[in-house]
């Protein structure tokens, strides 16, 4: 009888044929080989997973979950996630690619954790990095410090101006994520945009202790047909539609007494829910309706009264200074 696998990777997989093998390399190339790949088909109409069959039909650790209609990556996620079988959960996006160090170091620290305080941490930390690098993007800090209960919140969602929220740059223990899952059970839309703060906020709020390491594991790769990269008014609506969604929720989670009798989830789930509105500002700064105030200006001025981010005044200085020519 096969053993269970240490470490479920999971990749929600949709119109991404131009990314996969890379992807896919990445993770069966991993110097620590105790692991499973878990594709989840989201119903996409290229090749990916044709591509995906084949490196499956080579390695044996690669297992393919088929839905039955499209349905988003939050739920292609938790999908994926009740069919793991490892200790862990590592998620990643089929457009990325990790390092192939992370499970070996990431488990390292964890078993390091584990020899000091008789346990294995709910939550390994690593960071991030653009590929190819974007000098008008900046990548969170990353969280190494080993920490318990209630500072794990309050480090991850209130003390860094721009959180590390991103749930592709961590490892979880698999019950951690089941529980999160279970808590989120009410949750029936499909969600693509701001989806991963959602889960991430609420396994955050029930993890017991965390560590992390230094390096930056994960690459998050430019994919202009993301729909967090298109800025046609019909891609900006669907984005808009998908943050308000994640708004809404935020609030019906004060309803579980677990969640909202954490010390810190008022004040967290209050700067989640002004950075999200900055953001659905943001995304009409390339509307093109003629107006006194130009558009782009206009909308960074408003994302204002949100959320103040260095980031967002440098798109206002350099509009200005570049004559309107520079909008990023």
């Amino acid at each position: 009888m096969q053993q269970n696998p240490f470490i479920s990777i999971i990749i929600p997989v949709y119109q991404i044929q131009a990314y996969i093998s890379r992807c896919l390399e990445s993770c069966i190339n991993q110097t620590f080989k105790d692991i499973e790949i878990i594709i989840v088909d989201d119903c996409g109409t290229d090749n990916s997973i044709l591509i995906a069959k084949e490196y499956a039909h080579k390695d044996s650790r690669i297992k393919i979950i088929h839905n039955s209609q499209n349905m988003g990556t939050f739920h292609s996620r938790i999908i994926g996630s009740k069919k793991a079988c490892g200790k862990y959960i590592c998620y990643l996006d089929g457009d990325d690619f990790l390092d192939t160090k992370t499970c070996e170091i990431s488990m390292t620290k964890a078993h390091i954790l584990e020899i000091q305080e008789k346990n294995l941490p709910d939550i390994i930390h690593f960071g991030m990095q653009f590929f190819p690098p974007d000098w008008k993007r900046k990548t969170p800090n990353i969280i190494t410090k080993n920490l318990k209960n209630q500072n794990i919140l309050k480090k991850v969602f209130l003390q860094p101006s721009t959180p590390p929220w991103h749930i592709c740059s961590k490892i979880y223990k698999k019950d951690l994520i089941h529980k999160a899952i279970q808590k989120l059970d009410f949750v029936n839309e499909r969600l693509v945009m701001a989806e991963d703060v959602l889960k991430t906020f609420v396994i955050t709020l029930l993890a017991k202790s965390s560590c992390g390491v230094k390096n930056k594991f994960y690459f998050y790769c430019e994919n202009t047909n993301s729909i967090t990269r298109q800025i046609n008014p019909i891609m900006r609506d669907k984005r808009i539609n998908d943050l308000k969604k994640i708004i809404n929720i935020l609030e019906h989670l004060q309803e579980d007494n677990e969640l909202s009798s954490h010390q810190y989830f008022y004040p967290a789930k209050n700067k989640i829910q002004n950075i999200l509105l900055s953001v659905i500002e943001l995304e009409y700064r390339f509307d093109e309706t003629k107006n006194c105030i130009p558009a782009y200006l206009k909308a960074c001025l408003k994302s204002l009264r949100y959320y103040k981010k260095w980031q967002t005044y440098a798109r206002i200085i350099a509009f200005i200074i570049s004559f309107g020519k520079i909008k990023f």
